[in-house]
C-alpha cells in the first residue's frame, strides 16, 4: 500500500476541512451576532433617549398650558401694565403691607418654577441648549424676564446661583421681547 491513499485518509482530510469551515462559520456568525447586538443596543438607546425627551416636552407643554399658568401670566402682566415705570416700586411697597399680594406672589412662583426648572435641567446637562430653547419658546418667557426676575431681585438681591443668566444664554427673549 505504499503510495495509495486510503478511504480513511480521505475522510480524515475532508473531516478536517469541514471542521475548519465550521469554525470559520462559527466565528463569522459570532462576529455578526456581536455587531448586530451592538447596533441594536445603540438604536435602542437612541430611541429611548428620544422617547424620554418627547415625554419631557409633553410634560412641560402641559405645565405651560394649564389654567394656573395662564392666570398667573395674566395677573403678572396686568400688575405690570398698570404702570410699567413704577411696578417695581409698587412691588416693594406691597411687600411691606402684603395684603392682596399673596395671589401675585403665588402667580410669580408658578412662572418662576417653570423657567427655573428648565434652567436647572440644562445646568445639570440633562437637556441640550436647543431643547431648553424649545421649552422656553413661549410668550411667558418675556413675562419671566421683564416682571418675575426684577421682582425676584427685589426679594433676593444676592442670588447664589442665578438661573436667569443661564436662561438668557439659552434664549434671550421670545419673539420681539414685548409683553402682550
Amino acid at each position: 500500500m505504499g503510495g495509495a491513499v486510503t478511504n480513511h485518509a480521505i475522510l480524515e482530510l475532508i473531516s478536517l476541512h469541514i471542521e475548519s469551515a465550521l469554525l470559520v462559520l462559527f466565528v463569522l456568525a459570532s462576529g455578526f451576532g456581536a455587531a448586530f447586538a451592538a447596533v441594536y443596543t445603540y438604536f435602542k438607546d437612541v430611541t429611548s433617549k428620544y422617547i424620554s425627551l418627547t415625554n419631557l416636552y409633553v410634560l412641560f407643554t402641559d405645565r405651560y398650558n394649564i389654567k394656573q399658568m395662564y392666570d398667573s401670566l395674566r395677573m403678572l402682566t396686568e400688575y405690570y401694565k398698570k404702570n410699567p415705570a413704577t411696578f417695581l416700586q409698587r412691588w416693594k411697597e406691597d411687600k411691606v403691607s402684603p395684603a392682596g399680594v399673596g395671589d401675585l406672589r403665588a402667580a410669580k412662583r408658578v412662572v418662576d418654577r417653570y423657567y427655573y426648572d428648565i434652567a436647572q435641567l440644562y445646568d445639570a446637562r440633562y437637556i441640550s441648549k436647543s431643547f431648553a430653547s424649545m421649552l422656553c419658546a413661549q410668550a411667558g418667557l418675556n413675562v419671566f424676564y421683564n416682571i418675575c426676575v426684577p421682582m425676584s431681585d427685589v426679594n433676593f438681591p444676592k442670588n447664589e446661583k442665578n438661573f436667569y443668566k443661564i436662561l438668557k444664554r439659552i434664549r434671550p427673549k421670545y419673539g420681539d421681547g414685548e409683553i402682550y
